[in-house]
Parts: C-alpha cells; sequence; structure tokens
C-alpha cells in the first residue's frame, strides 16, 4: 500500500511539536524565572514589571536582572553592584521583625540601625543597643542564625518525645551540627548510633527550595523521578532526562533561580 510522503509529513509535523510540549523544555517559554524572581518591580525605577511593556531582562554575569524599560539599561550598567544590592536583598530577606537585643519591633522606635558585622547584616531598634550587642555579638548572631535557618523538629530524634514535654532540652554539638534531645537519658543512645539520628535530621532539613524544575517550570515528580544533578557541590533537581542538556548550555542561568529561593 502506498502512503503519500505529503500526508505523512503533515501528520509528523502535528504530532512532534505536541509531543515535546508534554515536557514544556522545548520551543519558547513563558519569561525565565517567572516563578522564582523575587522582585515584580524594577530595581532601578521602582516601577511595576510590565507597567510599560514587557521588562528588559539582563544576564548580568549569570544574574538575572529585570527592568521597566531600555531607559534603565544604562542608569543599571553606571552602578551594577547597587542594584544588585537591592536584589539581593529581595532574593536573601532579613529575617526578623524584632531587634536581636531588645526584641522590640524593628521600626517602633523610629529607623532602624543597621550594622554590618563581619559581613553579616543586623539590625537594631536603636543606637542604645550598639553597645550591648558588640559586648556579646556571638549571643545575638545566634538569634539571627536560628531565624534564617531554625531547628527543623520540634520532637528528639531518639525518642520522638517534644522538645521541652521533659525540661529544657540537650542540645549537643556533634561534628559542627545541632541536635537536640528530650532529656539526657537520650544522649547515650544518640552516641551509640549517631548516624542514624543525624539521618533523621537531615531528611527534616530537606531544603530544596523549589517544587519545579529550573528549565522547564514543570513540577518535580510530574514526569516520574526527579533528575538529580551535582553540579560543583549545589543539588539541582530536574522534571526529566530532556532538561539535562540545557541545564548543562547554560547552567548560570539555571542556578540564578536556585538561589533567588534560597
Amino acid at each position: 500500500m502506498k502512503i503519500s510522503f505529503g500526508l505523512l509529513f503533515l501528520c509528523l509535523a502535528f504530532l512532534l511539536p505536541s509531543a515535546f510540549a508534554q515536557c514544556g523544555c522545548c520551543g519558547p517559554q513563558a519569561a525565565d524565572g517567572d516563578a522564582t524572581y523575587p522582585l515584580d518591580t524594577c530595581v532601578v525605577s521602582g516601577e511595576e514589571l510590565g507597567s510599560m511593556g514587557d521588562p528588559v531582562i539582563l544576564d548580568y554575569e549569570g544574574q538575572e536582572v529585570r527592568l521597566c524599560c531600555k531607559a534603565c539599561v544604562e542608569k543599571f550598567n553606571a552602578d551594577p553592584e547597587r542594584y544588585l544590592a537591592i536584589l539581593a536583598q529581595a532574593q536573601n530577606p532579613y529575617p526578623l521583625a524584632t531587634c536581636v537585643v531588645s526584641g522590640e519591633e524593628l521600626g517602633s522606635m523610629g529607623d532602624p540601625v543597621i550594622l554590618d558585622y563581619e559581613g553579616q547584616e543586623v539590625r537594631l531598634c536603636c543606637k542604645g543597643c550598639v553597645k550591648k550587642f558588640h559586648a556579646d555579638p556571638e549571643q545575638y548572631l545566634a538569634i539571627l542564625a536560628e531565624a534564617r535557618n531554625p531547628y527543623p523538629l520540634t520532637t528528639c530524634v531518639v525518642s520522638g518525645e517534644e522538645l521541652g514535654a521533659m525540661g529544657d532540652p540537650v542540645i549537643l554539638n556533634y561534628e559542627g551540627q545541632e541536635v537536640r534531645l528530650c532529656c539526657k537519658g537520650c544522649v547515650k543512645k544518640f552516641n551509640a548510633d549517631p548516624e542514624q539520628y543525624l539521618a533523621l535530621l537531615e531528611q527534616a532539613r530537606d531544603t530544596y527550595p523549589l517544587d519545579t524544575c529550573v528549565v522547564s517550570g514543570k513540577e518535580l515528580g510530574s514526569m516520574g523521578d526527579p533528575v538529580i544533578l551535582d553540579y560543583e557541590g549545589q543539588e539541582v533537581r530536574l522534571c526529566c532526562g530532556g532538561c539535562v542538556a540545557k541545564f548543562n548550555a547554560h547552567p548560570e542561568k539555571f542556578l540564578s533561580k536556585l538561589t533567588a529561593e534560597d
């Protein structure tokens, strides 16, 4: 039986695009990073992105930057560090609304006092707290660290009991890893098999910031088990094997989406 090559070509032209579209990895996509770009305003003008037509999207040393219009490009290029700092602040917002020293609401006593302590931003409610902070910075930085990376469990990894139900938790430092136990009786059990209990803690700490693929935007798991890459020590999860080549072609572009959610 003879088959018209013209008919066969038309069938393939109709079916192939829809097959590739299942992944979403091929063909044009919505503006990259719509789900992860941390600002809906221009870092230069402060105008709403999209209010002046499609945003201008720059790639500055692997960092995605969105501007409201072409007129802002020159201003950005004149002082990129200034505008990247705004973006960085949006990507990694300050985790507390209160002063680490006094506990007072930031802004309740005028503009907060902002310190840079060894590269760490610290916000205080007033100048009166500066001296107290410098008297014991580790104490207050610990509060800040806890806010940025809170302990992931409310129960003891050994007994499963609620932390605090048997008095103040016992806090261990095991090779630099904080472990909280409900009581002293659990310390011996922990030390007998620390890997078992640290695995429970690590599982609770699974903080991969996205539930979507950085390449296609598809939900992780929607196309089978995610593909997990280790790119220079950075974990990257993709929806399918079809996204690996696209990631490897422009890793910085897609890694910026991960850092935007960190």
